[in-house]
């Protein structure tokens, strides 16, 4: 079997797997992200952490989140940034919970007065909301922010950002740290999710094609001539 067709076939077939059309984690419902943050809080109440966790994903959502499924991964950010040891990081989580959502306290028995995360869930509440700069939304799409459409970030704390195209579809979520380059985040938004789904279509075609013709030849099936 000729090398060169090998490497071809084999180089079809992993852009066929690797095209976000192919990747079975995709789309995220929110929901699922909250149900992940609500363990995460859960375990933290039971003393019980988790190590492996460094940060929630919220990437490809199939929906928006409302405030308050933001507010909740917010808050599950926190406890996982005030488990490892990151006071700071685990404060600009929890003034990202207070401004996406300031009906959502943290229970009694995560945050009793004497704990940590209590003092660092006070500074959040006195903190002033975080300024906001304009962001460079694409071109026939909208912004949300925690939830809530808008046309500007917060520049001082992390934010849930997602992208809805024309047609309202969800093209792109992350959670996104204060000062990030969102023109470069958006770089690849202009794809259509279709455009990748053929991609991988066409791929999968030849792979087949140049299997079947490479089996023909080595085997000596019929229909080779």
């Amino acid at each position: 079997m000729p090398r060169a067709l090998t490497r071809f076939a084999a180089s079809l077939f992993i852009l066929g797997c690797s095209t976000p059309a192919a990747l079975a984690a995709c789309p995220q419902r929110p929901a699922h992200a909250v149900i992940a943050a609500e363990e995460v809080v859960a375990a933290f109440a039971a003393q019980a952490p988790n190590q492996r966790r460094t940060e929630l994903s919220v990437a490809c959502l199939s929906a928006v989140p409302t405030p308050a499924q933001s507010a909740a991964i917010y808050a599950a950010n926190a406890v996982i940034q005030l488990n490892i040891g990151d006071d700071p990081g685990a404060l600009l989580w929890l003034r990202a919970m207070v401004e996406a959502d300031p009906a959502a306290p943290l229970s009694p028995t995560l945050a009793p007065p004497a704990h940590a995360l209590y003092t660092l869930y006070a500074q959040a509440q006195a903190a002033p909301p975080s300024p906001r700069g304009v962001a460079p939304i694409p071109r026939r799409h909208t912004l949300w922010v925690d939830g809530v459409e808008a046309v500007d970030v917060p520049l001082e704390r992390p934010a849930l950002l997602a992208l809805k195209n024309g047609k309202g579809q969800v093209v792109w979520s992350d959670l996104v740290p204060p000062g990030a380059d969102l023109e470069d985040e958006w770089r690849g938004v202009q794809v259509s999710p279709k455009v990748y789904a053929w991609m991988g279509v066409g791929a999968g075609l030849i792979v087949g094609y140049y299997t079947f013709m490479m089996v023909t030849a080595y085997t000596g099936m019929p229909g080779n001539g």
